[in-house]
C-alpha cells in the first residue's frame, strides 16, 4: 500500500472506503465526510488526551480543547505547484492509512476486519509527530467522529493486572466503529488513495522505514534491488485458503499461515492488476549481523506451497550448491595451519585438503560417499538413494553444528577420522575453545540464545547451561558468514549491478539469494551458474558443483536457519 506518489515525490495516502447499497459508489472517509459527522453530533470542541493513548493523563492546567474544524482546514504555505499544504489532514490519513494496511493484512472474511489491531505508540510517533499533539488531536477527531473506536482498555500490561484482572483487548489498539457493520446500508469495507492530497512534507524514506530490520550494510542499491525483486514475486490468489486445508490435513506440524498470507498480502496476483492493494510495508529483507545472511520473505516460506509462487507468469528457479555446508568447511583448512606446530603438517594438510575436495565432484555424491565410509545403515530394504541420502544429510547437521562427537557415538566422526582427520582434528578443537571476537555479532548472539533457553530449562526444572557448553556453536556462525559474504557480496551485488556485453544477453536479471542458494528466473539459469561458480571458487579455490530446477517440484535448498 505504501506507494510512492510520483507526481510530488510524498508518499500516496489512504482512507477507508464503503460500498454503499442504497446509492451508487462508495462512501469515502475524507474530510468533508468527517465535518459532516461532526456537526451531525454537536460536537464543537474536542478534548484532547482524556482517554490516554499513551498511557498517560496530560494536564496542563486541565485538559486543551481543539476545535476540530479549523484545524483539519488549517494550511501550511504552498508547494511548488502552488498546491496548499493541509498538514494536519495529511496526518490524519496518514494514521488511516497505517491502520489500513493493518487491517488488511489478513485476506480473509470480512468479519477479520473489525478486531482491534495493535499499533505501537513509539511506531506512530516515528511518523506522525506529536510535538503539538498532532496525533492525539488526529485520534481524536477520528473516534468523535465515530470513525474508529480506541480500546477502551488501554494501559500497560502491568497496570492492567493491578487495576483490572478482567481487562481485555490490547494495549495501543484501535479499530474501525463497528457502527459501519452494523448499518445494513454498507456492504463491504475497502479503502483507496487520496490522490489529490499533497503530502510532499512526509518523506519517502520516513515512511519505508523498516523498524528492527538491519540492511545489508554498506550497499542501499542491493538492498533496494531484493527488496523490488521481493515486489515483482507473484503467488497464486487461493494459496493462503490450500495452505490451511494443507495444515488441516498434514499428519506433521506446519509453520503458521501468517508467512503466507504476509506474503499473499504483497504479492497476490489479482493484486497486480490492482497496485493500490499492494502492501508494500509487509515486504522484509533483514540482514542478520550474527550469520551474515538475508532474510526475506521468503526464506521461510512453506516449501510445500512453493508452487503457488510466480515470476512473470513462470515458476521460480533454483541454483543450488551440492552439499554447501561440508564444501565450505574447506575454509576451516586454513584454521589447521594456524594450529599446526609441526614443520611436516602443511604438507600433510595440503594433501588431505586435495583428497576432501575431489569428493565434491559430479562423479561423486558426498553425502552417499559419506554413508558409505561410515557404514550407515538404510532405514530398511525399501529406502531408495534420494530418502537415503536426505536421511544422512539430515543426522550431518548435528554432527558438524552440534557438541563434540564420539566415533563409537556418531557414524560420521567414525568416517571423517577415515576421509579426513587433520580436518576432524581441527572441527573438534574449534568446538572446545573461544576463538570469535567476543564483542561481535555472533558471540553476542550466542549470549542471547542461551538467556533463552536457560529461561525454559528453568521452567522445566533443568540446570541451567553456561557459555562454556554453547562453544560449538563458533563453526556455524563462522560458516554461515563466509555462505553469507559469497552469496551476498559476491553473487547478489554482481547481478545487481548486471550489465549485458552481448547482444543476446538479458538487461537485467531478477534474483533472489536463499542462503546459499539463488532463485532466478528459468531462462537466467546459465547466468546464475556462471556467477555463482565464480564467487565460490574465489573464496573456496574450487568451483562447487552445482544443481538447477524449479522450485515447483522437488527441492534441496539447505535452507536451515541458526
Amino acid at each position: 500500500m505504501r506507494d510512492v506518489n510520483k507526481h510530488n515525490g510524498g508518499i500516496l495516502l489512504y482512507t477507508l472506503t464503503f460500498s454503499n447499497r442504497d446509492q451508487p459508489g462508495v462512501l469515502v472517509i475524507d474530510k468533508d465526510y468527517i465535518i459532516d459527522e461532526l456537526k451531525s453530533r454537536g460536537i464543537k470542541k474536542i478534548t484532547l488526551g482524556d482517554w490516554g493513548v499513551d498511557g498517560k493523563r496530560r494536564k496542563r492546567g486541565g485538559y486543551r480543547k481543539e476545535d476540530p474544524f479549523t484545524w483539519l482546514n488549517k494550511e501550511y504555505g504552498k508547494s511548488k505547484d502552488g498546491n496548499p499544504y493541509q498538514r494536519n489532514y495529511c496526518y490524519l490519513l496518514f494514521f488511516i492509512t497505517i491502520l489500513c494496511e493493518k487491517i488488511f493484512l489478513v485476506d480473509e472474511e470480512d468479519r477479520d476486519y473489525w478486531f482491534y489491531k495493535n499499533l505501537s505508540w513509539k511506531k506512530l510517533e516515528n511518523f506522525i509527530p506529536n510535538s503539538r499533539q498532532q496525533l492525539i488531536t488526529a485520534i481524536s477527531i477520528l473516534e468523535a467522529a465515530e470513525i474508529i473506536v480506541v480500546n477502551p482498555h488501554y494501559q500497560t500490561n502491568t497496570s492492567a493486572k493491578k487495576r483490572s484482572p478482567h481487562a481485555t483487548g490490547y494495549p495501543q489498539s484501535y479499530k474501525v466503529h463497528p457502527r459501519f457493520l452494523d448499518d445494513l446500508s454498507y456492504s463491504r469495507m475497502s479503502f483507496k488513495g487520496m490522490h489529490d492530497i499533497d503530502a510532499t512534507f512526509i518523506p519517502n524514506n520516513k515512511w519505508i522505514k523498516k523498524g528492527e530490520f538491519t540492511p545489508i550494510p554498506n550497499n542501499d542499491f542491493l538492498q533496494e534491488t531484493i527488496e523490488a525483486n521481493l515486489l515483482a514475486v507473484g503467488i497464486e490468489d487461493y494459496a493462503v485458503d490450500q495452505y490451511n486445508n494443507m495444515r488441516l490435513v498434514a499428519g506433521y506440524p506446519l509453520p503458521k499461515s501468517s508467512i503466507v498470507q504476509t506474503v499473499h498480502s504483497f504479492a497476490a496476483l489479482s493484486r497486480k492488476n490492482r497496485p493500490s492493494e499492494i502492501i508494500h510495508q509487509n515486504v522484509k529483507a533483514n540482514w542478520s549481523k550474527a550469520t551474515g545472511r538475508l532474510y526475506h520473505n521468503l526464506s521461510s516460506f512453506p516449501r510445500e506451497l512453493r508452487y503457488t509462487l510466480r515470476i512473470k507468469g513462470a515458476s521460480i528457479w533454483q541454483v543450488d550448491v551440492t552439499a554447501a555446508h561440508a564444501f565450505l568447511l574447506i575454509n576451516l583448512y586454513e584454521k589447521s595451519l594456524e594450529l599446526s606446530d609441526k614443520p611436516s603438517w602443511p604438507e600433510k594438510i595440503r594433501k588431505e585438503r586435495k583428497k576432501y575436495l575431489q569428493r565434491f565432484n559430479y562423479k561423486t555424491d558426498f553425502y552417499l560417499k559419506i554413508g558409505e565410509i561410515g557404514k550407515i545403515p538404510r532405514a530398511s530394504s525399501k529406502q531408495t538413494d534420494k530418502d537415503y541420502r536426505q536421511m544422512i544429510k539430515d543426522a550431518y547437521w548435528s554432527f558438524v553444528f552440534g557438541d563434540v562427537k564420539g566415533a563409537i557415538d556418531c557414524v560420521f566422526t567414525k568416517a571423517y577420522q577415515t576421509l579426513c582427520p587433520i580436518l576432524l582434528q581441527t572441527i573438534n578443537h574449534l568446538k572446545k575453545e573461544w576463538w570469535i571476537d567476543k564483542q561481535g555479532p555472533a558471540y553476542k548472539r550466542i549470549q542471547e540464545k542461551l538467556y533463552v533457553e536457560n529461561r525454559k530449562r528453568i521452567k522445566d526444572g533443568k540446570p541451567e547451561l553456561t557459555l562454556a557448553d554453547k562453544r560449538y556453536k563458533q563453526i556455524a556462525y563462522s560458516m554461515q558468514q563466509l555462505e553469507g559474504e559469497i552469496i551476498l557480496s559476491g553473487v547478489c551485488n554482481e547481478l545487481a549491478n548486471w550489465k549485458p556485453t552481448k547482444s543476446f544477453h538479458p538487461k537485467k536479471i531478477w534474483f533472489l539469494p536463499l542462503h546459499d542458494a539463488l532463485w532466478v528466473q528459468q531462462c537466467n539459469v546459465r547466468y546464475a551458474r556462471q556467477i555463482m561458480r565464480k564467487h565460490w571458487e574465489k573464496h573456496l579455490g574450487q568451483p562447487p558443483i552445482l544443481t538447477d530446477n524449479s522450485i515447483a517440484g522437488e527441492l534441496d535448498p539447505e535452507d536451515c536457519m541458526f
